[in-house]
């Protein structure tokens, strides 16, 4: 509500106030109306800095703006996400490079969508960089404002393109005709001394899914690194088919189910990564090793039951982290439990391009028994139930020496016995196989 100025009824005997405190407008119209009109003005709320504080706020200055559709619309508070909504846009002449989730470069719009779609959109326009680019017959556009500190503008733009290629080729699934990507620098303090030693450096960086687009945001400088870029995009933008389009999640009790969006997610990120050149298998083990092997065994909460993370995930973080780490643990178990079973001829991802498959034919969202269900067939009527009920309900780690098991992985024992070391034979055929087929 602190951004919003200039608020008036335009409707003949209408009024319209601003209630700060229920961070909502009243309306009084006749009841004869078959419409009512109000105008109002937007405004940047905040004078810091734009960091990961603010970043999501309205972002209104003189050379550009950036704000979410639902900073951007007052909607009417009885509207669900499925009801249909139509609106139109003219832009001034002045504005220039007008992009946003349902059009770019347009100087007259008219949508027809639902409160959803409009709710969860992104509008820009001002000095924005922007870089086009055809995948097939879909159209891609970057919009960015920075000069990246870690690398080039077509590297930036062209490891974007990529991710978005290799994701789209991996499902199969061109059916978006038109997306945009959006990405903002953040302010982050960044100190170095005198023998030019990092001594302070702020790193933020995130990114969201929305109707048709991705807006992304980062901190411009030497903490943030070409992985990082690539793991954002490849993660966040993996949401597409896991968790909102392909395989989406119910909207009550999401988090119970944060162990498959995010946790197969992770894992499908990582693996694309390998796949299309933006990580190399020693990097995997790496990252793998300390983000999710080492981070997961040695949290205090990696055996804490499924329905503990719908309580605490928002907030403790190691709640936060738990589902990434187990549910990229049970897709590996999993991919590696579908090839021994398959004799290498199908995977992991062969069974979550079926799920999205039967998701969208039965307009079913994500749920348990129809993760299980299919599961079974896929591991020829095996009955898995002990499985899920031990490792994805109750929440007992794997065993990583027994479960996860492949030519070219080994578990080598640190010096005081403690942890198990993923090591990698990035020679071996086998593994090979596994992260390019």
């Amino acid at each position: 509500h602190n951004a919003v100025l200039n608020l008036k009824a335009i409707s003949a005997n209408t009024t319209v106030t601003l209630d700060k405190n229920n961070e909502q407008m009243n309306i009084k119209h006749p009841t004869h109306l078959q419409w009512v009109e109000i105008e109002y003005t937007l405004k940047q709320d905040f004078t810091d800095s734009l960091s990961s504080k603010n970043n999501y706020r309205p972002i209104i200055q003189n050379s550009y703006f950036h704000v979410f559709g639902h900073s951007l619309f007052a909607f009417p508070a009885h509207l669900k996400l499925e009801n249909q909504v139509e609106f139109k846009f003219k832009w001034l002449k002045s504005i220039k490079n007008p992009m946003n989730s349902f059009g770019a470069k347009q100087s007259n719009q008219k949508v027809v969508s639902n409160f959803g779609a409009l709710s969860s959109s992104v509008f820009c326009a001002g000095d924005f960089k922007i870089k086009k680019y055809k995948i097939f017959n879909a159209s891609v556009y970057i919009a960015h404002r920075a000069k990246w500190f870690i690398m080039e503008d077509s590297a930036f733009t062209g490891m974007i393109y990529r991710t978005i290629l290799s994701q789209r080729k991996f499902w199969n699934d061109n059916s978006q005709k038109y997306f945009l990507v959006t990405a903002i620098p953040l302010f982050g303090k960044f100190e170095k001394n005198e023998q030019g030693a990092i001594t302070s450096c702020d790193a933020s960086y995130g990114g969201t899914a929305l109707t048709n687009s991705f807006a992304s945001f980062f901190t411009n400088n030497e903490c943030i690194t070409q992985l990082k870029f690539s793991w954002l995009f490849n993660h966040e933008m993996m949401h597409n088919w896991i968790g909102i389009n392909g395989i989406p999640l119910p909207i009550e009790n999401e988090e119970l189910a944060y162990w498959f969006s995010e946790g197969f997610t992770e894992y499908f990120a990582y693996k694309n990564m390998v796949r299309n050149n933006f990580m190399s298998i020693h990097d995997f083990e790496t990252e793998v090793q300390k983000e999710i092997i080492q981070a997961h065994y040695q949290s205090p909460v990696k055996g804490m039951h499924n329905d503990s993370i719908k309580v605490h995930f928002w907030t403790n973080v190691d709640y936060q982290k738990l589902p990434y780490r187990r549910g990229f643990l049970i897709a590996w178990y999993m991919d590696l439990a579908i090839r021994k079973k398959t004799n290498n001829f199908k995977s992991l991802s062969d069974f979550v391009k079926d799920m999205a498959a039967s998701c969208k034919s039965t307009k079913e969202k994500f749920n348990l028994p129809k993760f299980q269900r299919m599961f079974d067939h896929f591991m020829d009527e095996t009955d898995m139930s002990a499985f899920v009920n031990t490792h994805i309900l109750q929440g007992k780690p794997l065993d990583l020496e027994k479960d996860l098991v492949w030519q070219g992985l080994n578990w080598m024992k640190t010096i005081d016995g403690k942890d198990r070391m993923l090591q990698l034979d990035e020679n071996n055929a086998e593994l090979r196989r596994f992260f390019f087929d």
